[in-house]
């Protein structure tokens, strides 16, 4: 929590983004899984991850946060025993990143204000959430000149779509 109140401080006191550097997502996605390891392995979660050598320019830190707070969230919301996928599409020169879970999902009332700063919603799992981790993502995909998407259904799935604009792609490689 101290940690994404920080990283909304400095955002909010920041017209754009100063660092812009290479960055390879199927990479840094991976860093972010292996460091939530003990969060996914304590629930014996499987998690799969189809992803190809994607470049792209930005500010490495802040992407990085943004895949710390979906794969936490996932994880935070998904059964024991479940399943998380990540997928990295290219497209048209388009770039989508998905993070799917099988967990308790969001009520379909509910999904429209899951950005909004300190909703936790009532499908949530006691102790679970602060209400600042999706609101500090979108705050950062803003910034960062993403799209980003949610779809859920209650007691199913819930799948967090982040798409890069082409402007910033740098590479692709098979």
């Amino acid at each position: 929590l101290s940690n994404n109140i920080l990283k909304l401080a400095k955002l909010q006191h920041q017209d754009k983004i100063i660092n812009n550097e290479e960055i390879n997502l199927s990479e840094q996605i991976k860093k972010a899984v292996l460091l939530l390891e003990p969060k996914w392995k304590d629930k014996n979660i499987n998690f799969s991850v189809d992803a190809k050598e994607v470049y792209f320019y930005g500010d490495e830190d802040l992407l990085f946060q943004v895949w710390t707070n979906i794969l936490d969230n996932a994880i935070k919301f998904s059964n024991e025993n479940g399943k998380i996928s990540v997928k990295i599409s290219v497209a048209q020169d388009k770039i989508s990143v998905s993070i799917k879970d099988n967990g308790i999902g969001i009520k379909k009332g509910e999904i429209t204000r899951v950005f909004e700063k300190g909703f936790t919603g009532t499908n949530r799992k006691k102790g679970y959430s602060t209400g600042m981790g999706l609101y500090l993502t979108k705050k950062l995909c803003d910034k960062l000149g993403l799209k980003l998407q949610i779809q859920s259904k209650e007691k199913e799935f819930t799948k967090l779509t982040i798409t890069f604009p082409k402007s910033g792609l740098h590479k692709i490689e098979n």
